[in-house]
């Protein structure tokens, strides 16, 4: 069957499906509507959606999606239509019509919770509309939706949304009327949903004005959108699928938020990828364990509904560029890929391993937010995340990674200090020549006032993890207020340059404010001010990242 014939079923597809389900959901006395493309297509008149129907529940008492969905496929009609689970994703299910023309086609169910310990997206159902007999959201609780469901999908790795999904979004915006967001719902003023708005506008930069003309806080915009990063969606069209095929209900594997390869800046330079490349190959040809990874494990994806992060459905396009090596590589380069190696292999076996989450902090993470242009570091500083309940010591972590790898790590007992050692064969410039070690502590959460993260806290570039951008700054500006001496000095205010040209992605201040302590963050107010006493020109960025300093003079 052609494509434009098959595309041309999804209408009745959805309407059978609707017209099945919605009376299924009124007998069990549940208030519920349609939204997304389904919806927007029976406002629009348009038959152009995808073959499936997302349905807002409100949830009410103990039932789950999964107690739900049971209700559902319980309730079989006697003309034919039925409902079947999917195979691998127990809170969706398959439509299957008797209808002749749709025979043999399927409609897939997403059921999104509403209300309860779940964000309400709409408080009042009287607000929906009928359309053609079946219940559809008002628009601008549809547009609300999204935000909210992205918010959901990104808490594990924030990265923005494909073109297509972003123009959806859009048109939804667009349509949704004059009234000011944070009107409709006291959700659009929750950092989720705002940090959900810079990514948006991050896709699409035009968006932003129309943004702040439904009522949105340009403040969250002062931090303007880099060029797309390798791993951002790039599907063009908003009326194509913008996920995993249903045929098999299969998931298409989600990426690690990527940030441009450090120091690929020319014909002259290469990147990190590369050179690592080339050590491992190196470290195995000289008889080493290639077991163990320079190359940390991809993050698991939050895979709820994988079809809305923007992937394409038979191809992998955040895959990110294979950096090519240059024939000439400066000093500069090679110090730090020499970190970035010593890096991956840290992170690896923490999280392989170790089963431990963790994040780089420190001048390494400099490094990474600007893309290799800053002062080389001659020390890995690794945050380890624990979970709560297993009780951990950082004398005790880094004894044991010396004793469990000691082909890559050495360890000098009395300072309790951890060297990893640089594969053989290589030849190292100063300052790692004569030792060919690289120090690496091992920090725990509290330790020099390191916050507690969690998986959605953390930032991922060039396929390492890193302590938030707004973390570091301030631990930085701590330790100038204690020895504010040159050296602090030039770190913090490097930082600070670096403001501006970061991406939405890796800056999130009105979010990572919640990381400190109330004790923290009234100290680093203080720092600010302080710091803005003895150097006026950086009072407009630590503006931009939400500070308040215009009294400081």
């Amino acid at each position: 069957m052609g494509g434009g014939k098959s595309k041309r079923l999804n209408a009745p597809l959805r309407k059978n499906a609707s017209a099945a389900l919605f009376p299924i959901l009124h007998d069990l006395g549940l208030q519920a509507a349609l939204t997304h493309k389904g919806a927007f297509a029976l406002y629009k008149t348009t038959q152009t959606a995808p073959k499936e129907i997302k349905v807002v529940v409100k949830l009410e008492g103990e039932l789950t999606v999964e107690g739900l969905c049971a209700a559902v496929i319980s309730r079989t009609s006697d003309s034919g239509d039925h409902f079947v689970k999917t195979k691998k994703q127990h809170s969706r299910l398959n439509f299957f019509s008797a209808d002749p023309q749709t025979e043999g086609k399927s409609c897939r169910v997403i059921f999104i919770p509403s209300g309860g310990s779940f964000p309400a997206i709409l408080k009042n159902f009287n607000e929906i509309a009928y359309i053609s007999e079946v219940p559809v959201l008002p628009v601008h609780a549809i547009l609300l939706e999204q935000m909210i469901t992205r918010s959901r999908l990104t808490a594990a790795q924030v990265k923005p949304p494909g073109k297509g999904a972003a123009r959806f979004t859009l048109k939804c915006l667009l349509a949704s009327g004059g009234t000011s967001l944070h009107q409709l719902s006291p959700l659009w003023q929750s950092p989720e949903i705002l940090t959900q708005v810079a990514l948006h506008v991050h896709t699409l930069p035009d968006a932003k004005k129309h943004w702040i003309a439904h009522g949105i806080d340009p403040s969250i915009f002062t931090l303007p959108s880099a060029q797309q990063t390798p791993g951002e969606g790039t599907r063009d069209s908003d009326d194509d699928y913008d996920g995993c095929s249903d045929s098999n209900d299969k998931e298409c594997p989600p990426a690690v938020v990527q940030a441009p390869n450090v120091a690929i800046q020319g014909p002259d330079h290469v990147g990190h990828s590369a050179l690592t490349d080339a050590v491992k190959e190196d470290w195995i040809t000289s008889g080493n364990d290639p077991s163990i990874s320079i190359h940390p494990p991809s993050q698991p994806g939050p895979g709820e509904d994988a079809n809305d992060v923007g992937n394409d459905e038979d191809d992998c396009p955040d895959c990110p560029p294979t950096a090519v090596p240059a024939p000439d590589i400066s000093y500069e380069i090679v110090h730090t890929a020499l970190t970035d190696v010593a890096a991956r292999h840290v992170v690896s076996i923490l999280m392989r391993g170790f089963g431990l989450e963790c994040v780089l902090s420190g001048k390494a993470v400099y490094q990474l937010y600007s893309y290799g242009t800053t002062r080389v570091p001659e020390e890995l500083q690794v945050l380890v995340l624990p979970p709560a309940s297993i009780p951990l010591s950082e004398a005790w972590l880094t004894q044991q990674i010396a004793q469990r790898y000691p082909d890559l790590f050495k360890q000098k007992v009395k300072k309790r200090t951890l060297f990893y050692k640089f594969p053989p064969g290589i030849d190292l410039p100063r300052p790692f020549k004569a030792a060919r070690t690289c120090r690496v502590e091992i920090l725990l959460p509290g330790t020099l006032g390191l916050p507690h993260l969690s998986a959605s806290d953390v930032v991922w570039i060039d396929n390492l993890p890193v302590i938030p951008f707004l973390a570091s700054l301030l631990l930085k500006l701590e330790t100038w207020a204690g020895e504010p001496k040159y050296a602090n000095t030039q770190d913090v205010q490097y930082l600070l340059s670096l403001v501006p040209n970061l991406p939405v992605w890796v800056v999130r201040p009105w979010r990572e404010r919640k990381l400190m302590s109330d004790e923290f963050q009234a100290k680093s107010e203080l720092r600010v001010k302080k710091f803005c006493l003895d150097f006026q020109d950086f009072k407009p960025i630590w503006q931009m990242l939400g500070f308040e300093v215009e009294d400081v003079i």
